[in-house]
């Protein structure tokens, strides 16, 4: 399986992979769950499924208007006042969900695929919290 297919599994599922994912960040990383006090939970779990589109799109093809857009994405959690630090323990809590959701299917092939899309997009963010900052 390769990430394209892994995320065709996702996306195609009955199960909102968001709701799962969460559940696990917040077991992870309690301190996360502040950022996300008022929010409307079954649209964020939707949302950051949906994301993982972005997360394929970029990873395969350096799209330079999700670039862009993933800058923004970082400009709005810097004025959410998310700290950085909480992106390492997203990305663990992204993977974990992904073993969980893959089961038999799931490898270190695979993960390694992920960790590297994921944090391809971390980047660009951080770029948006420097600009937010230079501001």
């Amino acid at each position: 399986m390769d990430i394209h297919q892994s995320l065709k599994r996702i996306l195609q599922s009955e199960d909102i992979f968001g709701k799962a994912f969460y559940e696990v960040f917040f077991e992870r990383c309690p301190q996360a769950a502040q950022y996300f006090e008022g929010t409307n939970m079954h649209r964020q779990e939707l949302m950051v499924t949906m994301a993982l589109n972005l997360v394929v799109q970029y990873y395969s093809n350096g799209y330079s208007s999700v670039e862009q857009y993933l800058q923004h994405l970082g400009t709005r959690h810097h004025d959410h006042s998310v700290p950085p630090e909480l992106y390492p323990h997203w990305r663990d809590a992204m993977l974990a969900t992904m073993e969980k959701f893959h089961e038999d299917d799931w490898n270190e092939e695979l993960a390694e695929h992920w960790r590297t899309a994921i944090d391809a997009v971390v980047k660009p963010m951080m770029r948006g919290y420097d600009r937010r900052l230079g501001a």
